[in-house]
């Protein structure tokens, strides 16, 4: 199994390197999913990819946000000069990438994200039968779960093994896009799931906020047994400690030496409450006290005198010179600062710290958050060297490079022993530009003699000389903008009347449709499994759940087939298993259509109607075959885990945010947890007049939330043109509306 790091910037990709990692994986300064991560400019990348060759470190870099038409030919050109990189793969998330690379760059290994939100195995075999090299799964899936994808598909899998939790399955998240336009789809999430809610009975705390993942032995050998690929440390916004320390922890798993301090060291870089993950069905994962970083919890205060503090010991580690360390109070103050010396133990086994006795108030909880390292282990990358000889030739071999400078000894001497102690101690302190030189070890057999200038020069000439290359290889790899004729002409179709498509959740609302001129009904599934005995219309079509994740597919995939009614399909897995249907298949948002490559890519597969995503730019679009969310409380979130304790009933709860916006909340048949927005999208009739003339001609109203007055409302406003004050217009994210 391979271990994959992630890279924000240089410092972490050297400190990755250093950690022995197998893999790294990176975004450039634009069309990453870590938008503010430091990233990487081409000339970083020439340097990236030529040490990744050197040290047979696999490299992969991430395009993996969803894109409009106005991106796809700077992501032409983007992909043009990776081609000339050292790469292993490219890892994306709009489908308008994989139509680019496979007409115009087909040795691209491409890897399907988990913004892909993969959570069954008829979504490994769609990017599987696509020709894709590796698909990242959901971070919620469990182990009988990855174990019957893994049985079931031969492509490599990756699994995150380590880092932050997003409560909602990732790619499946709208919450910071509605709440402020930054959007989760697009690199700029605003981690909506950190921020404080009260919950229908009053109580105020962080019910989305989820633990970090910190896997034990168990874990890395079950995942051993099932034989996954890749394993994946999240962390693209985290410091260098923490993909050092990471790296270190996971290594000592994967050779079976769990080691308690390594595990200490990873918590010291970040620890906002860990938990083994979703591989073994746990639920209850959410850190409801607090959502940021606090390092090692060390143990509480037990008060202090002049000299010294006492703290009763809860963890293994014991303080030392350089640590970090804070003091959180009852009221919410806190105070940090770095150890002078090492902590000691009395005789109790309680940690004695004489630092700022009085900051330690009695029941005060104290953490460790950073870890005394050699600062250069973190920012410069280490260069593994021998020092020999060869008869009065003096040689260092430079081991990543496989490489030797030769020196031509100077003088002979009696007492070889100074030399050698002259050379350790320079040789280890010796640093040029990033790198450091870490002597593993002397072999000098004759007594000889240079003057370290002579040999700090030449290791000055030889690191010079590679990052001068490098850089003329960045320079040659430079190329003019080009426009690879990506045919955009958006499908353009003969315009149609406009038409709406109606979402309903109950008989009534069911009847009540039934005297407009509605083109299409959708029934949520919820609504349909409690009726199924109904005689619905067959030409009526079944809206799929948000998310089914593996054990339930079968169970609910062949459930539909005999019934012969047209579907509505939520992700790749749906379209997957249903794609030589008989009935007529639309697709929802939550598919992130954003531009019309990625249109292009699924109306291959015959379907009727494609919801844009609710970040597209309306007139991207110019295609009967298109529509769009016009009127609903759209579905912010999709989770697996329990965001109180006790799990929720399946009636509607709700959280509230400090501005008192309400956002209900529900759970379905099958576990999962949905939140839907505060408010409603609201396309008024002259904004749905000004869509239909981009060219959408297809208009979906979400019944959801709304009694039955509510809903005649809305239909007779869209409808009939009746006037309807309930709802202040909102066009969501919609972008060229006006």
């Amino acid at each position: 199994m391979k271990i994959l790091s992630p890279c924000g910037n240089i410092e972490n990709f050297f400190t990755a390197l250093n950690a022995g990692t197998d893999a790294v994986y990176l975004g450039l300064k634009k069309f990453s999913a870590r938008a503010t991560a430091g990233n990487f400019s081409f000339e970083e990348l020439a340097l990236v990819s030529s040490l990744c060759k050197i040290f047979k470190v696999e490299l992969y870099v991430t395009i993996n946000i969803i894109l409009h038409n106005h991106n796809l030919n700077e992501i032409c050109n983007i992909l043009k000069q990776l081609e000339s990189y050292y790469l292993t793969g490219i890892i994306i998330q709009d489908m308008a990438i994989y139509e680019i690379a496979k007409k115009y760059f087909p040795k691209f290994n491409l890897i399907a994200s988990t913004q892909a939100s993969v959570i069954n195995r008829y979504g490994v075999l769609f990017f599987e039968e696509l020709g894709f090299y590796q698909v990242v799964l959901a971070r919620e899936l469990d182990f009988e779960e990855i174990k019957s994808i893994s049985q079931n598909s031969k492509i490599k899998l990756e699994v995150f093994i380590h880092g932050a939790q997003c409560f909602a399955y990732s790619g499946q998240c709208n919450f910071s896009a509605m709440i402020g336009g930054r959007s989760a789809n697009k690199g700029s999430c605003a981690q909506m799931c950190r921020t404080a809610f009260k919950n229908n009975k009053g109580e105020e705390k962080y019910f989305l906020s989820k633990n970090d993942l910190m896997v034990d032995q168990k874990v890395i050998d079950n995942l051993a047994e099932i034989q996954i690929d890749t394993l994946k440390i999240e962390g693209r916004m985290r410091s260098s400690a923490y993909v050092y320390s990471a790296n270190q922890y996971l290594r000592s798993l994967i050779e079976k030496r769990e080691s308690s301090s390594l595990k200490n060291s990873a918590r010291i870089a970040y620890d906002r409450g860990f938990f083994k993950g979703h591989f073994f069905g746990d639920k209850n994962c959410i850190n409801h006290d607090y959502s940021n970083n606090r390092g090692l919890f060390l143990g509480i205060s037990e008060g202090y005198n002049e000299q010294e503090a006492t703290i009763k010991k809860e963890s293994s580690y014991l303080p030392k010179k350089g640590d970090g360390i804070t003091i959180y109070l009852k009221k919410g103050n806190s105070y940090g600062f770095n150890l002078n010396q090492d902590a000691s133990l009395d005789k109790k086994g309680n940690i004695i710290i004489s630092q700022f006795p009085a900051q330690f108030k009695k029941n005060a909880k104290i953490y460790i958050n950073s870890e005394a390292v050699e600062e250069k282990i973190l920012t410069k990358l280490r260069i593994d060297v021998i020092a020999t000889n060869k008869g009065n030739k003096f040689e260092l071999k430079l081991l990543p490079f496989n490489k030797t400078i030769t020196l031509e000894s100077e003088e002979s001497l009696k007492d070889k022993d100074n030399f050698i102690s002259l050379i350790r101690k320079k040789l280890n302190n010796y640093q040029y530009e990033f790198f450091f030189i870490n002597l593993v070890r002397i072999d000098i057999k004759k007594s000889i003699f240079l003057p370290y200038k002579q040999i700090r020069e030449a290791l000055n000439s030889f690191f010079a000389n590679f990052i001068s290359k490098t850089h003329l290889s960045y320079k040659s790899k430079e190329i003019s903008k080009t426009n690879l004729n990506l045919s955009i002409n958006n499908n353009i179709t003969a315009k149609k009347e406009k038409k709406y498509i109606v979402i309903v959740y109950n008989l009534k609302t069911l009847e009540l449709c039934s005297k407009y001129p509605i083109f299409k009904i959708y029934l949520n599934f919820e609504f349909y499994l409690k009726h199924k005995d109904y005689p619905f219309p067959k030409d009526i079509y079944i809206l799929l759940p948000a998310m089914i994740n593996e054990k339930n597919a079968d169970k609910i995939y062949n459930s539909l087939l005999p019934l012969k009614y047209n579907l509505v399909c939520r992700n790749a897995a749906d379209l997957n298993f249903f794609k030589n249907y008989q009935k007529k298949i639309d697709l929802f948002y939550s598919f992130n259509i954003a531009n019309h490559l990625a249109l292009d890519f699924y109306l291959k597969f015959g379907i009727d109607l494609a919801m844009i995503s609710l970040e597209a730019m309306v007139g991207d679009f110019q295609n009967n075959q298109t529509s769009i969310y016009a009127f609903g409380y759209p579905l912010i979130m999709s989770s697996n885990s329990f965001p109180q304790k006790q799990n929720c009933n399946n009636k509607t709860n709700y959280l509230i945010d400090k501005k008192d916006a309400r956002y209900n909340f529900r759970i379905d048949p099958f576990s999962n947890y949905h939140l839907f927005h505060y408010k409603p999208i609201f396309l008024k009739n002259e904004d749905i007049a000004a869509i239909w003339h981009k060219g959408i001609s297809n208009f979906v109203l979400d019944l959801n939330f709304l009694d039955f007055d509510s809903c005649k409302n809305i239909l007779d406003y869209y409808f009939k043109g009746s006037n309807f004050s309930k709802y202040k217009p909102f066009k969501g994210r919609y972008g060229q509306l006006n």
